[in-house]
């Protein structure tokens, strides 16, 4: 029988730079303005070279809403509790580089909503480092370990601040859903499981020339 969730899955690179007022403004603009029952956050920069205690924060804010996967990484995934957790995923990519950049992951949490456990579905968030020369065989690195977990045998969708415009197909079938300079919101359907966009947005943020997009979906299940 078919199943249809709508949700809506955000992308944000909450930045370096940022004021704890700044940060803070923020995190709750988020909270107001991004639309839906069911929101997943695919956050970058957590506590990444920053003033703010981001993470700290970002449980005061959504802890009562949201279960957190990643906490320990700069790119954790927040799962709204309409949806149940089933597997949590931390992968380590590329090494840090000192002066240039910490150690890259990609976040995977795999969730199904609350009671249909066989109707599930991935959330995938990343933080690709910076297109320079000095981080081309990291960068090389953090790819090869996205296109693995984005390869596994599940339908999925991405977040991820890429650092590069115009970034190239990861792998199939991919759509493209958010495309915003360096940052992006891609899925991945499967025999099983389609994704159906219903509207899209923006978030003003201030500190570090990132804003926040997100994009509301109906994820349905046959």
């Amino acid at each position: 029988m078919q199943l249809l969730r709508n949700v809506t899955v955000v992308t944000a690179n909450l930045g370096r730079g940022a004021t704890v007022e700044e940060f803070e403004d923020n995190v709750d603009r988020l909270k107001r303005k991004v639309p839906g029952k069911s929101v997943f956050y695919g956050f970058q920069e957590i506590d990444e070279g920053d003033v703010p205690n981001e993470m700290k924060y970002l449980r005061e804010v959504f802890g009562d809403s949201h279960r957190f996967v990643g906490v320990k990484t700069k790119v954790p995934i927040l799962v709204p509790k309409t949806f149940e957790i089933a597997r949590r995923n931390v992968e380590q990519g590329s090494d840090g580089v000192k002066k240039l950049q910490p150690d890259r992951y990609v976040v995977r949490a795999v969730v199904f909503p609350k009671g249909h456990s066989d109707r599930k579905v991935a959330g995938v968030n990343t933080h690709i480092g910076r297109n320079i020369p000095a981080l081309q065989d990291e960068r090389a690195e953090d790819l090869r370990n996205l296109r693995q977990e984005l390869n596994k045998p599940m339908a999925a969708w991405l977040t991820g601040d890429l650092n590069k415009h115009g970034f190239e197909v990861i792998t199939q079938p991919e759509r493209r859903v958010v495309t915003a300079g360096l940052d992006y919101i891609r899925t991945y359907p499967s025999d099983d499981v389609r994704f159906r966009v219903i509207n899209k947005g923006t978030v003003r943020l201030v500190g570090d020339g990132h804003n926040a997009h997100w994009a509301q979906m109906q994820i349905i299940w046959r």
